[in-house]
């Protein structure tokens, strides 16, 4: 199997709730919001600068003329891609100060950042695979766009970005990017075909990047993963018969007393279920440099930072007033909303933790050079 069929097998999933996406059917219905795809041309403006610097690096990182080559052309042919946008822009009319006070999102920002540091940190078939995740990624929403309705193209406002991506010319552009992956990566060993396909997924979920946004915005972060979620996803696909007994065998790793213990917790878990589930311990100790990071600290901090539910909550009642009022006429009246329901719910806030003053001493001695007075 090639590469990137094994890469484009790994992601499937993905890749086929890209075209039931809300935007996406808007987009192919022509019934999307303008004003949500006037924010998206402006974010994907910011996201090419980004993703123009990523091939650069490929010309750097090159091992020959003729992949240097490559990556260099790139950068030129999406100057084509970026006059789709500014003649959205144009549309829309956007100046060039509201582009220049533009912030990317935080979803922006982690996508960008964890592919502009895998093309510094990796070698260039890693920089293909980063990039190669989103301009494939076009090509199939945008041909399966006029696949589900071919009178999409001809749409007076939609028209012009769906013909960009489904044309055969921007096709044409993503198979000389496969084919040079497949054939630099055709001597990688199994071990670099999974980190590939990390890297590949990463780019495509837009999950993992969230880390290295955070680090890049605040470097000294410590990242704790939310054990609920890892929970979760470990029992998702276990068998109802045991999921009693395989989920006390999880307990003994995440509420074990330190990190040595949680280890040896995690063997016997591997040692008892590996067999029939295979992909349960592999993914905790693929993710364990950021679930184990609560281990350091004592008891009362440990509840307050190993699941994120506290702030889903918070998101779910911000839901609760959007969805209420699914269309809004101006960027300003949703903030205004968004205001006016945190401030609501943050009158609720009354209450003090009970072992608050605990735990504020114990923060103390971790970050003593951080913590306010």
């Amino acid at each position: 199997m090639k590469t990137s069929e094994r890469l484009l097998n790994a992601s499937k999933t993905i890749w086929d709730a890209y075209n039931e996406h809300p935007f996406v059917l808007g987009i192919q219905n022509g019934t999307l919001e303008r004003d949500k795809f006037r924010y998206y041309i402006m974010q994907d403006f910011l996201y090419l600068k980004d993703y123009a610097k990523t091939y650069a690096v490929g010309v750097a990182k090159a091992k020959s003329v003729e992949t240097a080559n490559l990556f260099a052309k790139y950068i030129n042919v999406m100057n084509g891609e970026l006059d789709v946008h500014k003649g959205y822009m144009g549309k829309f009319a956007v100046t060039q100060e509201e582009i220049d006070a533009m912030k990317p999102s935080l979803d922006n920002l982690s996508y960008t950042s964890y592919m502009v540091r895998v093309a510094y940190d990796e070698s260039e078939v890693e920089v293909l695979a980063a990039v190669l995740s989103c301009a494939y990624s076009y090509e199939i929403i945008a041909k399966k766009i006029v696949a589900n309705r071919p009178e999409s193209v001809d749409d007076p406002f939609y028209g012009d970005w769906i013909r960009g991506y489904a044309s055969d010319e921007y096709a044409a552009g993503n198979v000389i990017l496969i084919e040079t992956l497949d054939c630099l990566s055709a001597h990688y060993t199994e071990e670099q075909f999974r980190h590939l396909e990390d890297i590949f997924i990463a780019c495509t979920d837009n999950l993992t990047g969230f880390s290295t946004a955070i680090e890049a915005v605040f470097p000294k972060t410590e990242i704790q993963n939310c054990i609920i979620h890892q929970l979760r996803n470990s029992s998702k696909y276990v068998s109802y018969k045991d999921i009693k007994a395989l989920m006390a065998d999880l307990k003994a790793v995440y509420a074990a007393v330190d990190e040595a213990a949680a280890l040896d917790a995690l063997d016997t878990f591997s040692e008892r279920w590996d067999k029939k589930y295979p992909k349960i311990a592999p993914s905790w100790r693929e993710n364990w440099s950021n679930l184990s990071t609560y281990f350091k600290y004592p008891q009362e901090v440990r509840r307050l930072i190993y699941t994120t539910n506290a702030i889903e909550g918070f998101n779910r009642q911000l839901r609760k007033v959007t969805k209420a009022k699914s269309v809004f006429p101006t960027d300003d009246s949703l903030l205004k909303m968004l205001y006016l329901a945190m401030m609501d719910i943050t009158k609720k806030w009354t209450g003090r933790r009970q072992d608050w003053s605990v735990i504020h001493a114990q923060l103390a001695v971790f970050f003593a050079d951080r913590m306010p007075d």
